[in-house]
């Protein structure tokens, strides 16, 4: 699993989208939308199992679907990576912010360091 810029796995229009961001055949969650609808994301791999895909990482406050680079909200980075990892997943981690244009790059860089030291065992 590495983490990997926005844009590289985008919704595919033929198949139907749900609240959740979750398809019935093949399944590339985004966790804002699972998150902000309160959903347990440390279980969502094992609920998902084969049919995880992708996966659309962005981070909010748990209550409304913000687009915010992951440490900025209220996820569980290091359960959710941790529980991703045991359930075997070997599938793209795209991260999916929104900000100005000129906060791009260390909202991203940002994210990117966190997500890689919670799959390093290093977050706090």
């Amino acid at each position: 699993m590495h983490p990997r810029s926005p844009g590289v796995y985008d919704r595919r229009p033929d198949l139907p989208h749900t609240d959740h961001g979750l398809f019935p055949s093949g399944n590339q969650p985004h966790t804002g939308h699972a998150r902000a609808a309160k959903e347990n994301l440390p279980l969502l791999p094992s609920k998902l199992g084969s049919r995880l895909v992708a996966l659309h990482l962005k981070d909010n406050d748990g209550n409304i679907n913000q687009p915010l680079a992951p440490v900025k909200g209220t996820i569980p980075w290091a359960a959710f990576l941790a529980a991703l990892r045991t359930s075997g997943y070997g599938g793209s981690l795209d991260i999916e912010i929104a900000c100005p244009a000129d906060e791009v790059d260390r909202e991203y860089t940002s994210g990117l360091a966190h997500l890689e030291d919670c799959l390093t065992g290093q977050a706090s």
